[in-house]
Formats: C-alpha cells, sequence, structure tokens
C-alpha cells in the first residue's frame, strides 16, 4: 500500500485494516477486519470524546453499540451515521446470522473508505466545534502529519467555514487592518506616537475577528499543504481563486505569492513529514515544549492517533 493510500489511523489499527483490505480474503474475513477497525479507534481514540461519567461507563467493558453511542454528541449527524453504519456492518458476521454471505467486494470497500476517515472525521470535528486558531498549538500540531492529510482536513475545515462568512465582509476586515496598520506605523516611523501606543492600537479586538482570522489562516495553511504535497501549481491557483472570488485583497494575494515562491525555493530543505511515523517523530519533538497547563482536549485526541505510546507513557508516569 502507497504512502498517499495509508489512512489516518492509530498504527495498532493499520493491521486489521490491512487484512481487510486483502481482496484475496472472502467477505466475512474482511468485514471482521473492519469490525476490528472500529472497535480498536472506539476503544483508543474515541473514549477521550467522552465526559467523566461516561468514561466510569466506558471502563466497565460497555458494547462496542453504547460505547459509539456516547459519542454522539460530538459528531454532526450524518458522520455518526456512517460510523454506527460499521457498527451494523460488522455484526453481520455474527455466528447467528447468515447476512454476510449476501455482501459484495465492493460493499466492504466503500465502508474502508469510511473506516479511513475516522480519524479526520474526529480532527476536523474538533475543529469546527472549538476553532482553529494560531494562539494554539493546533495549527503546529496539523503541520506535523504529511501534506496529504493536512489538505483533506483543511479542504474540509475551508468549505466549512467559508459558507458562514461572506466574502464581502472577509475583504472588509483585510482591508481595514492593513489600512489600520499602515496609518499607525506611518505615525509611528514618524515619531508621532510610541511603539508601545503603536502596540496598544493595532492589537484592539474587532468584531469577528476571530472569525475572520481564522479563515484566512487556513487559506494560509493551505496553500502551504498544497505546495509542500508537491503541487506547487495547486497552491498559487488557490491564492488566484481566493483574489477572484474577493475573498482576499491585492497585498494579501502578493504577500501570499511571494511566502509560496519562497517556501518552493526552499521546499527540498523543508521538514514536511513524509509518512506517518515521521509524524510521530516531530510530533514528539513538541510535546516537549509543550506546558502542562496548554494541554487540551485536542492535544490528547492528535496524541491518540499519531503517537499512542506517548499517552500510555504519561499515563504510567501519572500513576
Amino acid at each position: 500500500m502507497s504512502e498517499k493510500n495509508i489512512p489516518l489511523m492509530p498504527n495498532s489499527t493499520m493491521q486489521y485494516f490491512n487484512d481487510s483490505s486483502e481482496l484475496s480474503y472472502p467477505t466475512y474475513m474482511r468485514v471482521v477486519g473492519v469490525r476490528n477497525c472500529l472497535e480498536n479507534i472506539v476503544n483508543t481514540v474515541f473514549i477521550y470524546l467522552t465526559d467523566k461519567k461516561s468514561k466510569e461507563t466506558w471502563i466497565k467493558k460497555t458494547t462496542l453499540s453504547k460505547k459509539i453511542n456516547l459519542t454522539e454528541n460530538y459528531f454532526p449527524e450524518h458522520i455518526f451515521t456512517k460510523i454506527n453504519n460499521l457498527r451494523i456492518l460488522g455484526n453481520t458476521v455474527h455466528p447467528d446470522t447468515e447476512e454476510h454471505n449476501s455482501l459484495t467486494h465492493e460493499e466492504i470497500n466503500l465502508a474502508l473508505e469510511d473506516v479511513s476517515k475516522i480519524c479526520e472525521w474526529v480532527i476536523s470535528t474538533y475543529l469546527k466545534k472549538y476553532g482553529f486558531h494560531e494562539e494554539s498549538w493546533i495549527p503546529t500540531m496539523i503541520s506535523t502529519l504529511p501534506p496529504i492529510y493536512r489538505i483533506s482536513i483543511l479542504e474540509d475545515l475551508f468549505n466549512y467555514y467559508k459558507k458562514n462568512i461572506s466574502n464581502e465582509d472577509i475583504l472588509a476586515y483585510i482591508n481595514y487592518v492593513q489600512h489600520t496598520e499602515a496609518v499607525f506605523g506611518n505615525a509611528l516611523a514618524l515619531g508621532e506616537i510610541s511603539f508601545e501606543l503603536y502596540q496598544e492600537l493595532t492589537s484592539q479586538p474587532l468584531p469577528k475577528q476571530k472569525e475572520f482570522s481564522q479563515i484566512l489562516l487556513i487559506v494560509d495553511k493551505l496553500a502551504m499543504a498544497y505546495l509542500k504535497n508537491g503541487n506547487y501549481t495547486q497552491s498559487i491557483e488557490f491564492i488566484e481563486l481566493q483574489f477572484n472570488e474577493q475573498r482576499i485583497n491585492k497585498i494579501f494575494k502578493a504577500q501570499m505569492i511571494d511566502k509560496l515562491k519562497m517556501l518552493e525555493q526552499e521546499r527540498s530543505n523543508l521538514p514536511i513529514s513524509q509518512n506517518l511515523e515521521q509524524t510521530k517523530e516531530y510530533f514528539k519533538q513538541i510535546l516537549t515544549v509543550v506546558k502542562e497547563e496548554e494541554y487540551s482536549l485536542f492535544i490528547t485526541l492528535f496524541t491518540s492517533i499519531v503517537a499512542q505510546d506517548e499517552l500510555i507513557n504519561k499515563a504510567i508516569t501519572n500513576e
């Protein structure tokens, strides 16, 4: 299986995924693999999506169905339905049923496509609920993923957020910020205001600032993900599209294109993860500088997906 086709999932899940992907196996064996994939992800990742009371229920070895139901409030309905359908598919291999005899390899392949997306759904759902902001560790941690996964997650986020903010409003925000910084920057250069006052004036919160800065950050990170995936042309075309759709202005476009040109020249020297093993190593390096008070649900979820052993070690240390 090429790296491009390897899904984002815990290492402990991969053997089950490989088994269920094997077309030479009979359909019932492949379905067992699908169920094992789901159960492993539920037990290693979904457990962190529950509250304290639910975790106590979880630890009492409740059924897979009940465990999945404990996360119903986390996922959007259409995602939760897909996950639950995978559980139902797994139930067809129960010894008391013959349902699996009617399953085709094509149906199982479609189920595997959903299995391969589960951990991406966990991440993108979190980011839709709680945001994608520069001041958190989230963009840094997402950047440890191989670009192909970043693109999938960021495209989903971009399409989600752009529906809720008009291009006109985003453009007005960019123009206002750039104008304000230019005016006060000129005053600072002429000695009319102090640097402290300049900082105070340019750091005043604006209405919907988080929403606007968030989608612009996603535009920035997605363009770079295209480039780091080896598609410089796509990264430039993406920025051109944002300008043509009047989501960004000429200054923002020029700054982004200059940035992308510079990164393309240095791309061979950039620390870009080529596989999930490299992601794990880069991520572990970042964890060493994350303070205890900066830990969040996102960091725990991300760790459970790309570096399970870190959670195990942390649990042992805290015992």
